[in-house]
């Protein structure tokens, strides 16, 4: 689910289970923009008081802020960097790992033939306009209603990821088709700048998480090239295309380091509201863009929203309760943005690992990722970074636990795929089917008949990182044997 950060209510009595953070602010509520019977709250106090607040809410109804002057902060801490960096150093040094009683692997041919059966599901699911079916029932073998702009363009992220990690000209044709596609259905935005945002389907707002998934799709499609050549001229247009989306997203950053959620093309304005989904997406689109593409002009940007953003979504939310949902949508995004910031010059190593492994232990330890019942495969994106940075910290006890984490929640989800390599799901035993619009696809849960786009796009992207870590760490394991026989000798 995706909503926007309008509000958080105000801390209730007693303790918290998380160090409470000094000097959070108090959180605003958000003035309410044209919703109705607001004033009635305040029925039950006297007249004169009535009146009064009925008329500054009707003021604050009338007031759509278009510029960063009149920006309103909502839900975010005066917590400086430094003084954050020493919450997440102590919060990681009270944290105590738990040790699997048993070691658990999952077998990289099984990942391998998942990973293969996937990256068909996408492809087969591609229309011809180059958007995909959004929702495929695989016992009815019906396309039901419904859509979303976002979800579709972190499809076509996923295939891009597939395209850069297995090049192929069936990936390469589907992803010019969906970048196409997304091309046609964008335009101009912020009046008198280079700027283009994403009009899915023609519609009359534009969602922050839809064009930084499109760019995502262009960084790593422009990344492919090396092993897969362009033509200059598509290249090009490539290019410039990710000069708009980035553009435009500079445009929506709001003061308070947050991206605005959503742009209106009629009004030509951003709303005020900020979401952790859209924050998340739009930061790991400028990492990567700075990082892998050379956009140098981002990394003050980065260096200066990473971190707030990363303490209005842990330090300001866990005073008040720490399974919120408000770090769920922002924890896989941030791990994957903050891995790939650690080891650039210009990132912090010591606060992203810290962030990573408060952010592991948090998942399998509050959010209980094991204990759910829906699709989870989100979390591993999240998880797998997490575990790179147990490593380089040479902690052995989270190395265990979120390893074993790790290939128990993908082992169990790798069986609700239809068609998959592991055979121990009854409801899929129950319907069997060669439907090339279902082999490959993955069930929201142990017994769903309906394969949305979105759910096996994120769980293909876990298992191709799965991969790559395992395929790491043997490296680093060939070149630690080759170097203690080089001593030797």
């Amino acid at each position: 689910m995706r909503f926007a950060f309008e509000a958080v209510k105000d801390p209730p009595g007693g303790g918290s289970f998380f160090i409470r953070p000094p000097n959070l602010t108090k959180i605003e509520q958000p003035k309410d923009v044209g919703r109705p019977g607001t004033e009635a709250r305040y029925g039950l106090i006297g007249a004169m008081l009535c009146v009064c607040a009925f008329f500054l809410l009707v003021e604050g109804c009338n007031r759509q802020p278009t510029d960063s002057s009149s920006e309103t902060r909502i839900g975010t801490t005066t917590l400086t960097k430094e003084q954050f960096r020493n919450w997440l150093r102590e919060q990681r040094s009270s944290i105590k790992w738990s040790k699997p009683s048993e070691r658990a692997n999952l077998d990289p041919a099984v990942l391998h033939r998942s990973l293969q059966l996937g990256r068909q599901f996408l492809l087969s699911n591609q229309k011809r306009a180059g958007n995909f079916n959004y929702t495929y029932n695989f016992v009815t073998h019906k396309i039901e209603p419904g859509d979303d702009g976002v979800r579709q363009a972190g499809a076509l992220w996923g295939l891009s990821l597939l395209h850069l990690y297995q090049p192929g000209t069936d990936t390469r044709t589907a992803l010019e088709r969906g970048i196409n596609f997304f091309l046609t259905h964008s335009q101009s935005s912020v009046p008198d700048q280079k700027t283009i945002a994403v009009s899915y389907l023609d519609e009359r707002e534009s969602r922050t998480g839809a064009v930084a998934l499109s760019a995502l799709a262009l960084i790593e499609f422009l990344r492919s090239a090396e092993a897969f050549p362009l033509s200059t001229d598509y290249q090009k247009k490539v290019k410039e295309s990710l000069d708009g989306y980035l553009q435009h997203l500079q445009f929506m950053r709001l003061t308070n380091g947050h991206f605005a959620d959503t742009w209106s093309f009629s009004a030509k304005a951003r709303t005020q509201r900020f979401n952790p989904y859209s924050d998340g997406e739009g930061l790991l689109c400028f990492v990567k863009a700075a990082k892998y593409l050379g956009y140098t002009n981002l990394v003050p940007v980065i260096k200066d929203s990473a971190w707030r953003m990363a303490a209005d979504y842990t330090a300001a939310q866990w005073t008040t309760e720490r399974d919120s949902d408000l770090t769920k949508g922002f924890f896989q995004w941030s791990c994957m943005a903050f891995a790939e910031l650690r080891d650039v010059a210009w990132g912090e190593a010591v606060l992203a690992d810290d962030y990573l492994l408060l952010m592991g232990w948090w998942m399998v330890h509050v959010h209980d990722v094991l204990g759910r019942t829906r699709n989870t495969a989100y979390a591993f994106e999240g998880l797998i970074p997490s575990y790179g940075a147990a490593m380089r910290a040479g902690d052995t006890t989270a190395q265990q636990e979120l390893r074993t984490v790790i290939s128990e929640g993908l082992a169990r989800l790798t069986a609700w795929q239809v068609g998959g390599p592991l055979n121990d799901n009854k409801f899929l035993a129950a319907h069997p089917t060669s439907d090339p619009r279902a082999v490959g696809g993955v069930m929201n849960s142990k017994s769903d008949e309906t394969l949305r786009i979105d759910v096996t796009q994120h769980q293909m992207h876990a298992v191709l990182m799965a991969l790559e870590e395992m395929s790491r760490r043997t490296a680093d394991l060939h070149q630690g044997l080759a170097d203690d026989l080089q001593t030797r000798q």
